[in-house]
């Protein structure tokens, strides 16, 4: 037996008790990562029953958690994990796993036993716990007839290298944030874990005043800024809109021939930019407004420049900007990095953020009002 897994060192976060300004919490705080993938490979053969498979979340050698799946609960978790596999086939499959199709070279299958060549894949595992140490890495433990096969990964906690300024400058809504974990969270997209789904409110807090068109939504056409110093090293601005929310969105011919004309990954992300910064991070900012991108691959920006206008191209149910802070340029291998903004503030509460945003917080960014 041969155990993978993807990522191979998972990225995790922190969650202080006082959540906003990130102050020592007076009980543990909470640990977050997600574990998209432990792929098991029968690479003899003969077949190979699985019998139990253990999770152990560790640290100096201390099992600190402990997750494991055996009889009815196994079958339950290859169930779930066969009905998640189902959802993700198609072009999104690569994006989710970090590698162009892992399961190319030989079938998966979602049950106990193994046959020779194939691959039982254990999808979405994720994690939260609270603890007054911080993991340092998994155990997975496969139990078989023949005896137990264990594979260890590390888990680190990133830091950006370089400070980095909201991309808006207004009030804004953050509407999706690491803390989903729902069907369509950006978590299951290996570079896309940490993005932020970034919108303005109507002053009556609504996401949009009247039928839900661009042009209802308050934030539709508003300047996007650059996060930091840095080179465009990607810039796509021809992509068309939909028309407004997800009662409007583009004609599925019209999408699929605008993916032949434009590629694969305008098609998802619409009109968009990635700027290299130092360290080498890079920022992503998606969905903007058709012919208003206006930065050009290799050109030098600086933070606070613009650099588009918020729109709604590419797969996106309503105008908003999608941000994303990642170790690299490629949406495939890349992995997303938390990101934590210079001199951004609560509104509600008035006082300023010191860690890694969640959904539902209104937020001012540099020189907003």
């Amino acid at each position: 037996m041969k155990i993978d897994c993807l990522p191979s060192n998972p990225y995790m976060t922190v969650r202080p008790v006082d959540p906003i300004s990130g102050a020592a919490p007076e009980s543990p705080p909470e640990y977050d990562f997600l574990l998209r993938g432990v792929l098991l490979t029968n690479p003899g053969s003969h077949p190979i029953t699985i019998e139990r498979l253990e999770l152990d979340v560790m640290a100096d050698g201390q099992e600190l958690y402990s997750r494991c799946y055996r009889g009815l609960g196994l079958d339950e978790r290859l169930r779930r994990a066969q009905s998640d596999f189902q959802g993700i086939q198609g072009s999104i499959e690569k994006f989710v796993f970090g590698c162009p199709r892992p399961f190319e070279s030989s079938a998966a299958i979602f049950e106990a036993t193994i046959a020779p060549g194939q691959v039982c894949p254990i999808l979405f595992e994720h994690f939260r716990l609270p603890s007054s140490i911080a993991p340092q890495a998994l155990a997975v433990r496969c139990g078989t007839a023949s005896g137990d096969i264990v594979h260890e990964i590390g888990i680190t906690a990133p830091s950006p290298r370089n400070r980095y300024r909201f991309p808006l400058a207004d009030t804004s809504f953050i509407m999706n944030a690491l803390d989903n974990t729902y069907v369509l969270s950006h978590r299951r997209l290996q570079s896309q874990e940490f993005a932020l789904d970034i919108m303005q409110l109507t002053p009556e807090f609504s996401l949009h005043s009247g039928s839900g068109l661009n042009g209802d939504y308050p934030s539709y056409g508003k300047p996007v800024l650059a996060a930091s110093d840095g080179v465009v090293v990607i810039s796509h601005a021809t992509m068309p809109e939909n028309a407004g929310d997800m009662s409007h969105m583009l004609a599925e011919e019209q999408v699929e021939q605008l993916y032949l004309e434009q590629g694969e990954l305008a098609s998802m992300l619409g009109n968009h930019v990635i700027i290299e910064h130092a360290h080498g991070e890079h920022t992503l900012y998606v969905h903007l407004k058709t012919d208003c991108v206006t930065v050009k691959r290799g050109d030098r920006v600086v933070a606070g420049q613009p650099i588009g206008r918020l729109g709604n191209s590419g797969f996106s149910g309503g105008p908003h900007l999608h941000f994303a802070l990642m170790d690299g340029p490629d949406l495939v291998r890349a992995q997303g990095i938390p990101c934590v903004f210079d001199e951004l503030v609560d509104v509600t509460l008035r006082r300023p953020i010191a860690r890694p945003l969640e959904c539902g917080w209104l937020v001012r960014g540099n020189g907003g009002s």
